[in-house]
């Protein structure tokens, strides 16, 4: 699947409408993929989210409007969709580094240094190939039968990424109550993204697999996964040593550089990763988990 294509027309999309009311969820429709992976992908590949990337495309090109015209800070607020002088002026400083008024007053050409320019989709597939685009990876293509899971739910970010620790330590510490274990084997579920705000979240399961989900102990979610096809990698290594998220450079190297190469396509329903006795421990050199990417 062309992936690279997918996010052409979500870039041209957002381009034809940026003075209008854009709904996320319409516009990654364009991308005729899962919103789940597709937010992955875009960020992976372009370094900024599609909302950051469609607010910083609103606030450059109010910018421009405000330097080439005479219209009032208030007249290009609307025009570009920010429903207020405040809220328009507070993001416009986030970008800019000065408010509205400051900068039409300054009329100083350097604002474009600043600003987000259309994503040329092309230029980025030509940099990803200079830098191993086509890096093969071992995966392995695996079909989960009715896989019952019950485990300790919560809302999640990716800049959450050291507090999985935590919430790992907490779960093996809950994990007792649960009944009719099948083995050790931790799974961590990722689904349902909200990527709608400036820091996308998704839901988190840590759970294990067992028999059935008939007694699910309170303050725990069952989730089950009748049949799913799945494309699963290994991340080998700690996941975080000192500042450095290993795990999250894992990812953006398989957004950015596998997954925008393989021919199938990538759903909307879960992403997973799976911590068996091959883990070691999360600053442990040693340790082996998977990660699996449902698709069809």
């Amino acid at each position: 699947m062309d992936y690279f294509s997918c996010m052409q027309r979500v870039v041209d999309h957002i381009e034809a409408h940026l003075e209008d009311n854009i709904d996320l969820d319409e516009v990654i429709q364009y991308s005729h993929l899962s919103k789940f992976h597709f937010c992955r992908l875009f960020k992976a590949v372009a370094g900024l989210t599609v909302y950051e990337y469609m607010k910083g495309r609103k606030l450059s090109k109010s910018a421009e409007h405000l330097y080439r015209t005479s219209d009032s800070i208030l007249t290009t607020a609307i025009k570009y969709g920010f429903q207020s002088h405040e809220v328009f002026t507070r993001n416009f400083n986030r970008l800019f580094q000065c408010t509205p008024a400051a900068f039409r007053q300054k009329k100083n050409d350097d604002w474009v240094l600043h600003a987000i320019d259309k994503i040329n989709v092309d230029s980025l597939k030509l940099d990803m190939k200079s830098n191993n685009g086509k890096f093969i990876v071992n995966e392995k293509i695996e079909m989960f039968q009715r896989l019952q899971l019950i485990g300790i739910e919560r809302a999640m970010s990716n800049e959450q990424a050291y507090s999985v620790v935590g919430a790992m330590e907490t779960f093996v510490e809950e994990a007792k109550r649960i009944p009719n274990i099948v083995n050790g084997t931790i799974y961590r579920v990722c689904y349902d993204l909200n990527d709608s705000e400036d820091v996308p979240t998704y839901k988190e399961l840590i759970a294990l697999e067992v028999r059935d989900t008939a007694n699910v102990p309170i303050g725990m979610t069952a989730k089950n996964i009748e049949c799913a096809k799945v494309a699963t990698y290994i991340h080998a290594g700690m996941l975080f040593t000192g500042d450095e998220q290993k795990i999250i450079n894992t990812y953006h190297f398989l957004y950015r550089y596998r997954l925008p190469y393989v021919a199938y396509e990538l759903t909307n329903d879960f992403l997973l990763e799976r911590y068996d006795e091959s883990f070691k421990g999360p600053f442990n050199v040693h340790s082996n988990m998977q990660i699996s990417f449902s698709i069809r």
